[in-house]
Parts: structure tokens; C-alpha cells; sequence
């Protein structure tokens, strides 16, 4: 069953704060279920994403999120790369798990925010793997 998209490209374009508070409102505030609602963010807009810059892409901008998301959230932590589409997302369920609902409800929307932020800067630029190397500093 296709994903729908769950932030368009086009809204990229919208401000930081826009983005920022709109992700804000994607998760919910005190519920048992956070893990099962982060998943459901990030699998379809993962989807989304891999169909523009492919696997190796997606992993590269996600890696760097995590790494700019840990030193607020230092049990976040994540393999070097993450593992392929149903597993894809193993690594942070696992952490997210570790917590109540409200670290992990933080975590992960600075995650989201992060990671974000790292693709319309790299939206303003240009996708190209090239551009998306060197501003991610690989």
C-alpha cells in the first residue's frame, strides 16, 4: 500500500518556524502509543524521500540528524547506517522504547526538526549527491 506523503516538498519551502511547528503537532502529547505514531511520521516521508535521492541519500541526511540530535539526547544512539525498509527504523524504536512518553516525544521531534531542517537546506542548494556530500561533511 503507497505511503501518502506526509510533508510534500512544496512545503518545504514553508518558514523554520512553520515546519517546526507543524511537527510539534504530528505527535501526541501524553500517549502510551508514541513509538507506534513516530513510525508512522517517519516510514512514509522515508518512502517519500528514497524515491528522490535513494537509499544511501536517506540514510546519509538521517545519520546526520541523529548525530546533531544526541549530544540533547544522549540515549539516542544509532548504527553507522540504518538498516533496509522494515527494519529501517529498529534502532530508534529501541531507544524511543527505553523512555516515557515525553522524552521520547522530545527526542524525536528534534530528530524530525533535524532532519528536516538538514533537507530544505539541501533543497535550497540543490539535490545532487555531490552537494549533499560536502554539506553533510562526508
Amino acid at each position: 500500500m503507497p505511503h501518502e506523503p506526509i510533508i510534500e516538498f512544496s512545503q518545504l519551502k514553508i518558514s523554520t518556524l512553520n515546519r517546526h511547528h507543524l511537527i510539534e503537532n504530528l505527535t501526541p502529547l501524553h500517549s502510551e502509543s508514541v513509538v507506534d505514531e513516530v513510525i508512522n511520521l517517519w516510514e512514509p516521508m522515508a518512502a517519500q524521500i528514497i524515491m528522490i535521492v535513494g537509499d544511501s541519500g536517506f540514510n546519509s541526511l538521517y545519520v546526520r540528524a541523529l548525530s546533531l540530535t544526541q549530544p540533547t539526547f544522549s540515549w539516542l544512539t544509532a548504527t553507522s547506517q540504518p538498516s533496509q525498509a522494515t527494519n529501517r527504523f529498529a534502532e530508534l524504536v529501541k531507544c524511543l522504547k527505553g523512555q516515557s512518553p515525553e522524552p521520547a516525544r522530545a527526542a524525536n521531534n528534534l530528530l524530525l526538526t533535524t532532519f528536516t531542517d538538514i533537507l530544505a537546506y539541501v533543497n535550497r542548494r540543490g539535490f545532487n549527491h555531490t552537494n549533499i556530500a560536502l554539506r553533510l561533511g562526508r
